[in-house]
């Protein structure tokens, strides 16, 4: 954005350049959407209110100032308390994931719930952006859909898509699955894959604990927590062994502490 307005600054008025500006505001997949500025200044706000820098002069005067702001935005925003809790369906290294009911609509959905304060600990929080950009901002009927996300001082929070036919794990321990229902999973979660390729991501976690299904038995990918953006080579370079290690490839295992490359078939190795 920035750029394509110093590209046009000498060639559009201001009234040109500030629609540009309100075009990107209103536009959900880019990075100055409304509620992606607004997480920025809850995140800024936030960070500097817990850290020992709020209490020097300048940024206690910027806390003054933006810290109403952000509570009201905080408190007018969509938050937990528009969501009724039903059940716990799971539960993780950072927090739990709840069947809940939307107050207003009624409807039904997935709330992840994620620790900020154990997530700082790992450089697994890393990949929070990405995560949201895969589900948030893809219309795949692979790929678990995130309909929105929002913080407090403790939680992240993400509402997703409710999946009913739970997980592969389950599915493969309460049903005896034949050949051709193998080959059947293994194409659907080839083309879920392929997809999320396309998308310039690698996955880094796929295991069956990370296949949900749907009511009528078809795979969608989710958890995309450890998912990374390719280079323009199709590749990684990360000094972290990301992964579970029943299902980890070689060539992750290998970049511990390396930083080695490596790229989308560590996915198919998995």
């Amino acid at each position: 954005l920035c750029s394509d307005i110093m590209t046009s600054k000498n060639n559009c008025s201001y009234s040109d350049r500030l629609n540009i500006i309100l075009a990107s505001i209103s536009d959900p997949y880019n990075n100055l959407h409304i509620d992606s500025l607004l997480d920025y200044l809850n995140a800024i706000v936030y960070e500097i209110n817990v850290k020992s820098i709020s209490k020097t002069k300048k940024f206690h005067n910027l806390l003054e100032r933006l810290l109403p702001a952000c509570e009201f935005v905080q408190k007018h925003r969509m938050n937990v308390t528009d969501f009724t809790i039903l059940k716990v369906l799971g539960q993780g290294a950072f927090g739990e994931v709840d069947l809940v009911r939307h107050n207003e609509s009624k409807k039904i959905y997935a709330l992840k719930k994620m620790n900020k304060f154990e997530m700082a600990k790992r450089d697994e929080a890393l990949c929070l952006w990405e995560e949201r950009e895969i589900m948030a901002l893809t219309d795949s009927e692979w790929i678990v859909k995130m309909y929105y996300a929002f913080q407090d001082v403790s939680f992240i929070y993400m509402v997703m898509e409710f999946v009913q036919g739970g997980d592969m794990v389950n599915f493969m321990s309460e049903y005896d699955s034949d050949e051709e229902n193998a080959r059947f999973y293994i194409a659907e979660l080839s083309v879920a894959l392929d997809f999320l390729h396309g998308l310039g991501f690698i996955h880094r976690d796929v295991k069956p604990d990370n296949m949900l299904l749907d009511k009528n038995g078809h795979l969608k990918l989710c958890d995309f927590g450890t998912s990374i953006r390719m280079d323009k080579n199709g590749e990684v370079r990360c000094s972290i062994a990301v992964g579970t290690p029943d299902y980890i490839s070689p060539e992750v295992l290998n970049s511990q502490c390396k930083k080695t490359a490596y790229g989308r078939a560590c996915d198919w190795w998995s």
